[in-house]
């Protein structure tokens, strides 16, 4: 076989230079060749039974596969469920926080409100009771 000068080498990856490779091998030899790479990659039908075996394998696994997934599917709408849940929770908390909130800070406001009334009626008082004391003082 030559070399090309394209890739330097005899390889069988470049077009070129298999088939030159192919048209120098007798025709015995490339049949020989083209079966060993059959060979690799489809088993003959005389073993057909353990290309079977390996078809079976390969579904087992496919089936396995399909069925993790399948789980892994359920199991992530099952936690959007959940997340749906806590958020729907969450957002019931924030709103009787909010609620509760308002009515502190109304409360609040109204004792606010007694404690300033609470103080002008102990200033009147206190005022009275000066009056008081100034009319019965002798």
């Amino acid at each position: 076989m030559t070399r090309h000068l394209h890739c330097n080498s005899a390889s069988l990856s470049c077009r070129m230079c298999k088939n030159e490779f192919f048209s120098e091998m007798n025709l015995k030899e490339r049949n020989e060749e083209l079966e060993l790479q059959n060979a690799i990659w489809i088993p003959k039908a005389r073993n057909n039974r353990g290309q079977q075996n390996w078809v079976r394998k390969l579904q087992r696994m496919v089936d396995g596969l399909q069925k993790d997934c399948t789980e892994w599917k359920k199991e992530k709408i099952r936690e959007r469920k959940e997340i749906e849940k806590k958020k729907k929770q969450l957002a019931a908390d924030r709103a009787q926080f909010d609620a509760d909130q308002t009515q502190v800070e109304s409360l609040s406001e109204k004792n606010r409100q007694l404690t300033e009334r609470e103080r002008d009626v102990l200033n009147e008082v206190d005022e009275a009771l000066g009056r008081i004391r100034a009319e019965h003082t002798p």
